[in-house]
């Protein structure tokens, strides 16, 4: 187990703050790993350690398995929001909550879930950056029921950038038309 304390603490332009983290074990500071944050994403911590300032966080302490900064802190996060309850979930449960928010026409939520078992699960679904067509059609079928019948996703795009490749989709409504990207990343599922 490793004890690490909030080491640095501060804004670095509007509303987005840097964070680095000591592990006391090994007295190391990770400057080259650090973690940048909105107000609202270290709110958590606040509530948790009982403070009403950021730089309040300076020098609280929390225990986590993780050897590496970025993974301990998205532990200790997912760890609160899941009242230190945290099982990883199946990949089928991360795929429901995808199309049940997309048949809302809304953003998945995945902040209770570890950004690690996040990649995992939706790097699965593409194989040599294609994205896997049987489960699309599961997916899209999910979105369809749960909607109603009223959603209906489109595959129109495909598109390889410098992170190679997005799969752009169109997510339809009564008329009211958003693009979305399904990618292997740690935020699988945006809206464009």
């Amino acid at each position: 187990m490793n004890a690490w304390k909030f080491y640095v603490v501060k804004e670095i332009r509007d509303n987005y703050y840097l964070v680095l983290l000591k592990n006391i074990c090994l007295e190391k500071v990770y400057n080259k790993k650090y973690y940048y944050s909105k107000f609202s994403e270290l709110e958590i911590f606040m509530k948790y350690f009982k403070v009403n300032k950021l730089d309040q966080l300076i020098d609280c302490i929390f225990e986590s398995p993780e050897d590496d900064p970025l993974e301990a802190l998205d532990l200790f996060k997912v760890q609160i929001k899941n009242n230190f309850k945290y099982v990883t979930p199946k990949d089928e449960e991360l795929y429901d909550r995808a199309a049940e928010a997309l048949s809302k026409m809304e953003t998945p939520d995945f902040s209770d879930i570890l950004k690690k078992d996040l990649l995992i699960a939706f790097n699965k679904i593409f194989s040599e950056n294609n994205i896997n067509l049987k489960w699309l059609e599961r997916f899209t079928y999910k979105i369809n029921k749960y909607s109603g019948k009223r959603i209906k996703l489109v595959k129109c795009l495909l598109k390889t950038n410098e992170n190679g490749v997005n799969h752009f989709f169109l997510l339809s409504k009564n008329g009211e038309i958003k693009k979305i990207i399904i990618k292997p990343d740690l935020k699988p599922i945006c809206f464009v």
